[in-house]
């Protein structure tokens, strides 16, 4: 479902109920590798360029003038060690933090990370669309959340770059997983030919998101969250999926739960 909001082309997650475009995903151990060479371009990565207050470690990617992690927040606990939340099925909420493991089994969060609601994300700051956010929220010291803006800035270097030529027309594609996807005869998508994937070396992984008591779009699509609040119940993301080839600008109510990536300050 498609609606345009100041210019932006925005993607609206749907409610579970609306199942002719999103499926609701069986729960099922979800086994994807980031651990790979990029293809063909050349990229600059620093492993275990951070680590988080639990101890997880995170590889990071050089795009363009940015420095991003090249997986998905698995935190448990803020910077200051503050404990976030795990979330059952029936916690839902828009001001109480909460995580979650995507499909509800916490084995995938080693491949695909956990899911976050907006409160959880944010951590008290106020919503923020400068470059960068000034948001440190749910990020390791020395890192934050990104806002919109600085996700446009990550989208335009891919489109500009004479080094992603070739993905200037799919960009959702460069920064996609090379494996983990559902397939898709759709030319130029993230599940088509799959080993094409992940020019950038991002890395991003269709983690799904939860909402309801339902987890869905497992192996199908990646949603993130920014900084920026879309409007009074709604906060903006991006979402990555199976059969597009965009990056596309989302929104999400929120109490849904999404992955997280994180800048360097």
């Amino acid at each position: 479902m498609r609606n345009t909001k100041n210019n932006m082309s925005f993607w609206s997650i749907p409610f579970t109920a609306r199942k002719i475009f999103f499926g609701i995903v069986t729960c099922a151990i979800v086994t994807v590798s980031c651990k790979h060479e990029p293809i063909r371009l050349p990229v600059v990565m620093y492993e275990n360029a951070v680590t988080d207050y639990d101890g997880n470690s995170y590889d990071a990617v050089v795009i363009g003038d940015q420095l991003w992690m090249a997986s998905n927040l698995k935190s448990t606990h803020y910077a200051d060690g503050t404990p976030i939340p795990a979330g059952s099925e029936s916690d839902i909420s828009d001001t109480l933090p909460y995580r979650y493991a995507p499909g509800g089994i916490e084995e995938n969060v080693e491949a695909m990370g956990r899911l976050y609601n907006w409160a959880a994300v944010m951590h008290g700051s106020r919503h923020s669309n400068d470059a960068p956010s000034g948001v440190q929220g749910i990020c390791p010291d020395g890192w934050h959340v990104p806002s919109n803006t600085e996700w446009r800035q990550l989208t335009d270097n891919i489109q500009n770059n004479e080094y992603y030529m070739e993905y200037s027309l799919s960009i959702g594609k460069a920064l996609a997983a090379m494996s983990g996807w559902d397939s898709s005869r759709v030319y130029h998508s993230v599940g088509n030919d799959q080993r094409r994937n992940d020019a950038t070396g991002f890395c991003a992984i269709p983690a799904g998101y939860f909402v309801f008591g339902s987890y869905s779009d497992i192996g199908q699509f990646a949603y993130f969250w920014t900084t920026m609040r879309s409007s009074l119940h709604f906060g903006a993301g991006r979402a990555i999926g199976y059969n597009t080839t965009e990056a596309a600008a989302c929104e999400s109510s929120l109490y849904y739960g999404l992955s997280v990536r994180c800048v360097k300050d």
